[in-house]
């Protein structure tokens, strides 16, 4: 296996924080494989983050089926929320279009800091 990757980002790029990426990598196989990823993130202050993005994978190992995929397509957006320095909150949702169907995850999450 040879595996090669690269990214390109920007930040506060049109307007103050809002960041662009651009992202992949190849694997260099038997067969060959690659992934793209592309998200937008702004911070509009110290307290919140969005992300939009998308990703193709022509690869992909679930652990949850035990199984390989091949050609997953995904969007997906989070929202996190930090009020404090003890307090965090995130959510994400994504969906994703595998070889056996479409699935929607959405995963909520709250931390305290001791």
């Amino acid at each position: 296996w040879e595996q090669y990757f690269a990214a390109i980002s920007s930040y506060d790029w049109l307007l103050e924080g809002l960041s662009l990426t651009l992202s992949g990598e190849y694997w260099n196989s038997r067969e060959d494989y690659w992934t793209a990823v592309f998200d937008i993130e702004y911070r509009p202050s110290r307290c919140w983050r969005f992300v939009l993005g998308t990703d193709y994978s022509a690869y992909e190992y679930d652990i949850f089926l035990d199984d390989e995929l091949e050609d997953v397509y995904s969007v997906y957006a989070r929202v996190g929320w930090r009020p404090s320095q003890r307090w965090n909150f995130d959510l994400r949702v994504r969906v994703e279009d595998t070889t056996y169907g479409t699935y929607t995850t959405v995963d909520a999450m709250a931390q305290f800091n001791f």
